[in-house]
Parts: C-alpha cells; sequence; structure tokens
C-alpha cells in the first residue's frame, strides 16, 4: 500500500505538472521520456523493494519526483505557478530525506520511514505546498486544470494497474506446477480483473 500510493501520488503529480506544459516541444518530450524511464526502474524495483531492491527504487522515485519540480520551474518560471514548484520541491526534498532513510534501514523501520515519506507527499499537496515564510504560491483557483487531461491520464494509470495486475497473476501461475486449483485461482484472478475494467 505504501509503494501503491507513492506511485500514485509521482503519477498525479506528474500529469497535474504536465498539465502546463507544451507537448510538442523537444525539452517537454525529453523531460517524459526520463521520467518514463524513472517509472520503469521503480516498477522493477517494487517487487523487492523492502528487500534488495530498495536503493533502486528510492533513487528512480527521487530522480522523477525532483527533476519533475526543477523542470517546472525553470519552465514557469516568472509564474505564480513557477515559485508553486519551488514549495513542491522542498516538500519532495523533506520526503526523500525518509525515502533515504528508508533505504538505509531495513524491516519494519523502513516500511515506518517509507509510509512516513508519503505522508509527507500528501500533507504536502493538501496544503498546496504550503512553507514557513514563503506561504501558498498559489490558490486552488489558480491552478486551472484541464479536466480531460487528467482524467484521461487517470484511466491509462487505471489500465496499467489493470495489465500489471493480469502479469502478475500470469507469473505467479507460469513459476509453479500446474494444478486445477491454481488454474481456478488464475481464472478468477483474471475475472476479477476484467470486471474491473
Amino acid at each position: 500500500m505504501v509503494l501503491a500510493l507513492a506511485v500514485f501520488y509521482a503519477w498525479y503529480m506528474t500529469a497535474w505538472g504536465a498539465n502546463w506544459l507544451e507537448p510538442d516541444r523537444l525539452p517537454v518530450q525529453l523531460l517524459l521520456v526520463g521520467l518514463m524511464f524513472a517509472c520503469l526502474l521503480m516498477s522493477v524495483a517494487i517487487a523487492e523493494a523492502f528487500g534488495s531492491r530498495a536503493w533502486l527504487f528510492v533513487v528512480a522515485y527521487l530522480l522523477l519526483q525532483v527533476r519533475r519540480a526543477v523542470f517546472l520551474i525553470v519552465a514557469l518560471r516568472g509564474r505564480a505557478l513557477g515559485e508553486h514548484f519551488v514549495n513542491v520541491l522542498v516538500w519532495e526534498l523533506l520526503a526523500g530525506g525518509l525515502w533515504v532513510a528508508g533505504a538505509v534501514a531495513d524491516g519494519t523501520a523502513r516500511l515506518i520511514l517509507w509510509a512516513l515519506a508519503v505522508l509527507v507527499n500528501y500533507v504536502g499537496a493538501a496544503t498546496l505546498h504550503w512553507l514557513p515564510g514563503r506561504g501558498q504560491r498559489v490558490s486552488l483557483g489558480q491552478t486551472e486544470i484541464a479536466g480531460e487531461h487528467l482524467i484521461e491520464r487517470f484511466r491509462l494509470f487505471f489500465l496499467i494497474v489493470l495489465g500489471e495486475s493480469v502479469l502478475a497473476a500470469g507469473n505467479a501461475f507460469t513459476d509453479e506446477p500446474f494444478e486445477v486449483e491454481r488454474l481456478l485461482a488464475l481464472a478468477i484472478a483474471f475475472t476479477g480483473t476484467v470486471a474491473l475494467w
């Protein structure tokens, strides 16, 4: 759940931030390709993030979060939103310290530190990334969002999650000997995924 909430937050912040960028510009396209690669690394690491791939997940996650915030600061400089992403960057760095501490720790300590990092991310978003001395740099009224853009991005996120579920069920089935009970479990998992779709 902790990693799912982290990935969802990263997805949301990327979709929300991209709302103000021109997707046909080469720098934006290069940013998005880099963020996609960071997402790929996170995906590769998730299954073993509480084990041997903690650092891979954390480094990829932080590259995604920090690179996106820095890019938006530069791309939106001179606008209130650019100043807002300065606040976002500070919150990401605060959470980043907890992500790194969790990667250093193990077991329950890692889980607690990473849960706190996720909490910091969500509190930041809920407070519009308020900072002492800087306050909020935007209000909800200043953050016009292309609703269709965001809805489409969340639909794509949901489809990816469903596809990952089918792949995970298939991988689990192929790793063990064939048994009727396992085939039934695979069919139920697939049916559940189709029903969600």
